[in-house]
C-alpha cells in the first residue's frame, strides 16, 4: 500500500470519528421530552411571578388535563399512539403520488378511542351507579372535564410561553459548531480541514444594541508528496453595534419584552376572572366573560349581571316545578274521582265533571311535555360539563329542599288512602282495610315530628324575617302605598305566624279526633253501614292529610328568607374600581395604547448608528489584529408607512380612551342595574310568598267545600262554577310555588352578580364560591 493511499485512510478513520463526537453532541440533550419538560418549567415558573398577588393566586391552575379527566391520555406525551385513520385517507400516507410513504406513522401503536378508557371511574355515583351532580360535585366534574376550561388553562399557557421566548431575546445566547471536509484530488494533493469549534455569545443589550463576540479555530491538513503538514489558524472577533435615534432606547428595545409581560399578567387576572365567571355559568344562571389569550391584550367588556336562572340551578327549579306538577295533576285526579263520585249521587252536574276532566288532560301533556324538555336540557348540561350526553345522571342537591313545600311523603300516603278506597268500595274486608288506616294514622302523627322540626327553623330564622320585613316595609314603594303593604307588614307576618300556631294545635286535635272514631270501629262488623262511615272517614282523613301538608307548607314558606343584600350605588362603584381585575387591565390596556405613540414616534427619527469591530487572526506564528469604529446616518427622506403608523397611533389611543370611559360607564350602569334588579327581586320575593298563601288558602276552602255533606231535601250543592273554581285554585297554587322559587333564584343570581360586578367574588381552592353572606346567616 502507498504512502499516499496509508495517509488517505488515516485522514477518513479521522473524519469518521469526527463525524461520531457530532452525532453524539446532536442527540444528547435534545429529545423531545427534554424540550417539553423544559418549555414547561419555564412557563410553571414565570406563571408562578405572576400569581403572587392573592388576588389573582390561581392555586389550582394546570395547564395539562388531570389524569381523571375524560381527555387525558395515559400514553406517552412524546410518541402518542396514532388515532384510528379514515381508511381511505390513510392510503395517501403509505403511498402517496405513486411513492412508498413512511413506515413509521404506526410505530407507537394505533387506538381506537382518543379518550380516557378509565375516565368513569372517578365520577361521584350514588348506589345506582348514576353519577351524581350537586354544587360541588358539578364544578369539580366541569374543572376537570370541560373543553372549554382546559382551552382556557391551555391559552394561559401559550402566553407565559411567548413570555419565555421574549425573555430569551435578552438572553445571551452561546453557539458552538464543528465540522470537517475531506478533499482529494485524482492526480494530485488532498487535504482535511478540521473546524475544532465555532464559539460564539451575543446578547440584545436593553438600550437597543448587540454585542456579539466570536472564536474561531481551524487546522488545515496537506496530504501529499512524501509529507504532509497542516496549518492552524485561530479567529478572535468582537463587535458592538448600537443605534442613538431610529431603534434606540429602552422604550423600543424593550417595547415587545415589556407588552409580553404585561399581557401575560393581564392574562393571569382574566383566568381568575374568567375561573368566577365559569362558576356562575356552571352552577346558576348563563354569565360569560372573556377567557384568557396567548398574548392578546385590548379594552375589556364591562360585561352583565347573570341572566336568570340556568344551568344546575335552572336544572333544581325544573325537578321541583316537575314535583309541583305531579303534585298538581295527583290532586286533580283526586277532584275529579270525587266529582265522579258526586256526579253519579246526583250532587253535580256532568259539565263540573268534564271541566275538571279536561283540565285533568292539559296538566298531564303540560307534564310530559316539561319533564321531555328537562332532559333534553339535562343532556345539553351534561355536554356543557364535558360528559357525554348518554351518560346517566341524577341531579340531587339539597339547597332548595326547602322549597318543598308539599311533602311527598304525605302526597303518597293520601294517594294510597286514596286506593284503599277504592278496594273498599270493589268488596275489600273491612278489618283488613281498618288495619290499614290504623297504620296510616300512625304514620301521620308520627310524621307531625318533622312539622314541629319546621316549627323550630322557623322559630329560629323569625327575628330576622322580622327585621327584614322592617326594613323592607319602609321602601317607598310601600310608603307609598304602590305595593300592596300586607306583604311587607311585620304585624301581619306575625299575626301570621301566631295563626300557625294555633292552627296547628287545632289540626293535632282533629287528627286525634279522627283516630278515636277510627278504634271505635270493630273489625268483625261488615256492614254496609260501617262501610259508608269507614269511607266518609277516608275522605276525612284524606282531607286531613291535606290540611297538614298545607300546614307544613305555610310553615317552610315563612321560614324562607333572603340573604340581606345592600348595594350602595356609589360604594359599590369604588369597591369595583379597586378590586375588578378586568378593570385593571383595562387601565393597563390604556397605557399598552398610549405607549405605542413614543414608539411609533422613535420610527420617526434618522438612522444614527455606531458600529465598533475588534478582530484578531492567528495564523500559525503570524498575529493580525485590526479595529474599526464606524457610525452611519440615514436621513429621514423617506417615512410615508412609519408616519401613517404614529397617525394611527394617535387615532388608537383616542379610541382607547373613548373605550376606555365608556367601559367605565359600562360597569356604573351595570351596578345601577343589579341594583334595581335585587330590590325588585326582594320586593317580587314577598309578594310571591303572599301568591302562595292566599293560592293555599283556596285550595284548602275548595276542598273544604267538596267535603261538607249535603243540605237536606237537595242534592245538588255545587255552583256551575265550582269545578272551574277548584282547577283554578290547584293551577294557581302550582304557578305560585313555581314563581316563588324562581324568584329566590333569580335573586340568588343577582347576589352573584353583585359580587363578581364589585369584584369581591371568591373562589377556594376547589374552585367553589366562598359565601361568606349565607354563611354568617346560618350562624
Amino acid at each position: 500500500m502507498s504512502r499516499k493511499e496509508t495517509q488517505t485512510r488515516a485522514a477518513w478513520r479521522l473524519m469518521g470519528l469526527l463525524l461520531a463526537v457530532c452525532g453524539v453532541v446532536l442527540l444528547s440533550g435534545c429529545s423531545r421530552c427534554f424540550w417539553r419538560q423544559q418549555a414547561n418549567c419555564e412557563a410553571t415558573q414565570i406563571l408562578r411571578e405572576k400569581t403572587c398577588d392573592p388576588r389573582w393566586a390561581l392555586t389550582d391552575y394546570r395547564f395539562e388535563a388531570k389524569p381523571e379527566s375524560r381527555f387525558y391520555l395515559p400514553y406517552n406525551k412524546d410518541a402518542q399512539p396514532m388515532p384510528t385513520d379514515d381508511p381511505s385517507s390513510n392510503w395517501l400516507m403509505r403511498c402517496v403520488y405513486g411513492m412508498k410513504g413512511s413506515d413509521r406513522w404506526t410505530q407507537n401503536g394505533v387506538i381506537s378511542s382518543v379518550e380516557n378508557p378509565q375516565w368513569l371511574q372517578s365520577l361521584p355515583k350514588n348506589e345506582n351507579g348514576q353519577v351524581v351532580l350537586n354544587r360541588a360535585n358539578a364544578m369539580q366534574i366541569a374543572l376537570t372535564n370541560s373543553p372549554e376550561y382546559q382551552t382556557a388553562l391551555e391559552n394561559l399557557y401559550l402566553s407565559a410561553l411567548d413570555v419565555s421566548l421574549q425573555r430569551f431575546a435578552f438572553d445571551t445566547h452561546f453557539g458552538l459548531a464543528m465540522g470537517a471536509d475531506y478533499q482529494n484530488s485524482l492526480h494530485g494533493d488532498s487535504s482535511l480541514r478540521y473546524a475544532t469549534a465555532t464559539a460564539s455569545a451575543s446578547r440584545n443589550l436593553a438600550t437597543g444594541g448587540q454585542i456579539i463576540t466570536e472564536i474561531a479555530n481551524s487546522i488545515v491538513w496537506n496530504f501529499g508528496g512524501s509529507d504532509s503538514s497542516g496549518l492552524s489558524t485561530t479567529l478572535l472577533n468582537m463587535s458592538l453595534f448600537q443605534p442613538l435615534l431610529r431603534g434606540a432606547g429602552r422604550a423600543v428595545a424593550l417595547e415587545s419584552l415589556t407588552q409580553s409581560e404585561r399581557s401575560l399578567l393581564a392574562n393571569v387576572r382574566r383566568m381568575e376572572r374568567y375561573r368566577q365567571g365559569f362558576y356562575i355559568n356552571t352552577i346558576a344562571a348563563d354569565f360569560t366573560v372573556e377567557m384568557p389569550g396567548s398574548g392578546n391584550g385590548g379594552m375589556p367588556s364591562a360585561g352583565s349581571s347573570p341572566n336568570a336562572a340556568g344551568s344546575l340551578y335552572g336544572l333544581i327549579y325544573t325537578q321541583l316545578d316537575l314535583a309541583n306538577q305531579r303534585q298538581y295533576v295527583a290532586d286533580l285526579h283526586d277532584s275529579m274521582e270525587r266529582m265522579e263520585a258526586y256526579y253519579q249521587a246526583d250532587r253535580i252536574g256532568r259539565t263540573q265533571v268534564d271541566q275538571t276532566r279536561q283540565s285533568l288532560l292539559n296538566a298531564q301533556m303540560s307534564m310530559l311535555e316539561s319533564e321531555n324538555s328537562y332532559q333534553n336540557t339535562l343532556d345539553s348540561y351534561k355536554v356543557k360539563l364535558g360528559l357525554p350526553p348518554g351518560l346517566e345522571v341524577v341531579v340531587e342537591d339539597p339547597m332548595l329542599e326547602s322549597f318543598v313545600l308539599i311533602s311527598p311523603v304525605i302526597t303518597q300516603m293520601r294517594n294510597e288512602i286514596k286506593d284503599l278506597q277504592e278496594s273498599l268500595r270493589e268488596g275489600k274486608a273491612h278489618a283488613e282495610v281498618l288495619h290499614s288506616l290504623k297504620s296510616y294514622g300512625q304514620q301521620a302523627i308520627d310524621y307531625c315530628r318533622h312539622i314541629d322540626a319546621d316549627m323550630l327553623h322557623l322559630k329560629d330564622v323569625y327575628p330576622k324575617r322580622l327585621a327584614s320585613l322592617r326594613e323592607l316595609s319602609e321602601r317607598p314603594v310601600f310608603v307609598a302605598g304602590r305595593v300592596d303593604r300586607t306583604a311587607a307588614d311585620p304585624e301581619v307576618f306575625v299575626d301570621r305566624v301566631k295563626h300557625i300556631g294555633s292552627d296547628y294545635i287545632a289540626f293535632k286535635k282533629e287528627l286525634g279526633r279522627l283516630l278515636a272514631e277510627l278504634d271505635a270501629e270493630k273489625a268483625d262488623d261488615s256492614s254496609s253501614e260501617q262501610e259508608e262511615r269507614i269511607d266518609l272517614w277516608m275522605d276525612h282523613f284524606n282531607s286531613q292529610l291535606m290540611e297538614m301538608s298545607l300546614l307544613q307548607a305555610r310553615v317552610r314558606l315563612d321560614s324562607i328568607m333572603l340573604v340581606p343584600t345592600e348595594v350602595d350605588e356609589l360604594h359599590a362603584l369604588q369597591l369595583a374600581r379597586e378590586n375588578r381585575l378586568d378593570w385593571m387591565n383595562a387601565r393597563a390596556a390604556l397605557v399598552d395604547q398610549w405607549r405605542q405613540i413614543e414608539i411609533r414616534a422613535n420610527a420617526l427619527k434618522s438612522d444614527l448608528d455606531v458600529s465598533m469591530n475588534g478582530r484578531v487572526d492567528l495564523e500559525g506564528s503570524k498575529v493580525q489584529d485590526s479595529f474599526s469604529l464606524g457610525i452611519a446616518l440615514d436621513t429621514p427622506t423617506v417615512r410615508k408607512s412609519e408616519r401613517n403608523a404614529y397617525v394611527t397611533a394617535l387615532i388608537n389611543y383616542d379610541r382607547s380612551r373613548r373605550a376606555f370611559i365608556q367601559y367605565e360607564d359600562g360597569i356604573h350602569k351595570n351596578i345601577r342595574t343589579l341594583m334595581r334588579q335585587v330590590r325588585l327581586a326582594q320586593l317580587n320575593f314577598e309578594l310571591r310568598r303572599i301568591g302562595v298563601l292566599l293560592a293555599m288558602s283556596r285550595v284548602e276552602q275548595a276542598n273544604l267545600q267538596l267535603l261538607q255533606p249535603p243540605k237536606p231535601n237537595q242534592t245538588s250543592q255545587f255552583g256551575d262554577s265550582f269545578a272551574r273554581d277548584l282547577t283554578d285554585a290547584l293551577r294557581d297554587m302550582l304557578s305560585n310555588q313555581n314563581t316563588f322559587i324562581r324568584e329566590w333564584i333569580n335573586f340568588e343570581a343577582c347576589r352573584m352578580g353583585v359580587e363578581i360586578t364589585t369584584g369581591t367574588f371568591r373562589l377556594d381552592s376547589q374552585g367553589n364560591w366562598i359565601d361568606s353572606a349565607a354563611s354568617a346567616l346560618r350562624q
